[in-house]
């Protein structure tokens, strides 16, 4: 079967079979994957047909001529970094066409997401399975147009995120790095609501006497709602937009803004994380 054909019959099946998105595992190092639904156990036996013997890598390439858009102006997106305050940039039309299209292919195609969260959605992180060609080549060009942003950092982690059609998302929380880099890429006309779905950035730090490992995990929310309440923070509501880039200072707390995305499995929110420098004990690299 040719590569395109094989992936018509994945787009059928998939609308059939994968609204019940709610929480699959694969094991990518079997012949017949093992599958888990945490919700909507009925509809197993389809997830399974779906699954089974479809360990699937795409490419992942990179692109010619450019994994960014080539109208990016670095040196104006960089002044317009530095003169907000907290440091934050919302870039829209952020990669090429081509590599838009190809990280799309990847994400949608790719029998990569073995990791189920708690909140409903699916995560696959690099170096474990998040890893292509492409993904290195929209970080080095990154790098390169917005020198004075990511500086010396190094990319220290990524992940992809995949997201059931209506979820909270990830709750109020920082970032172990010095720079946050989040953009999404499905399409706008899967968002039912297009005002939102996106990123909420708070206007605070965790102050310097909080240690990261106690605050930033599923006990030390309540914590971080009372701060930023106790302080007067701002939320900085950021909309889910296709190819949209959000780059901010990693030590403000932010959060996934509601989501209500149309109910099959090529509608489902998927945004990509590249984490530069990463802080511990006063230390960054």
């Amino acid at each position: 079967m040719t590569a395109l054909a094989e992936k018509q019959k994945l787009d059928s099946n998939a609308s059939a079979c994968l609204h019940a998105f709610k929480a699959v595992s694969l094991k990518s190092d079997s012949t017949a994957p093992t599958v888990s639904v945490a919700q909507d156990s009925e509809h197993f036996e389809p997830l399974a047909f779906f699954y089974r013997n479809r360990v699937h890598l795409e490419p992942g390439s990179t692109v010619a001529g450019g994994a960014l858009n080539p109208d990016l102006d670095g040196e104006a997106l960089t002044a317009k970094y530095q003169s907000k305050d907290p440091e934050f940039l919302v870039i829209d039309n952020f990669l090429s066409s081509d590599a838009l299209q190809a990280l799309r292919d990847y994400c949608t195609y790719s029998t990569i997401w073995h990791q189920d969260r708690p909140s409903g959605y699916l995560a696959s992180t690099l170096p474990e399975n998040f890893a292509c060609p492409l993904l290195f080549q929209i970080s080095n060009e990154l790098a390169a147009l917005l020198p004075d942003v990511i500086k010396t950092h190094r990319l220290a982690y990524a992940w992809g995120f995949k997201y059931d059609s209506a979820l909270t998302g990830v709750p109020v929380h920082a970032d172990d790095a010095v720079v946050n880099v989040n953009f999404w890429l499905t399409r706008d006309e899967a968002n039912r609501s297009p005002e939102t779905g996106g990123l909420i950035i708070w206007d605070k730090k965790p102050p310097a006497d909080w240690k990261y490992e106690e605050y930033n995990n599923s006990t030390g929310i309540d914590g971080i709602r009372e701060f930023l309440n106790t302080e007067g923070a701002n939320g900085i509501r950021i909309p889910h937009r296709a190819n949209r880039v959000v780059i901010f200072d990693s030590d403000l707390f932010h959060e996934t803004d509601y989501i209500d995305f149309k109910d099959d499995y090529l509608s489902r929110r998927v945004n990509v994380t590249l984490l530069y420098g990463v802080c511990r004990a006063g230390r960054t690299t």
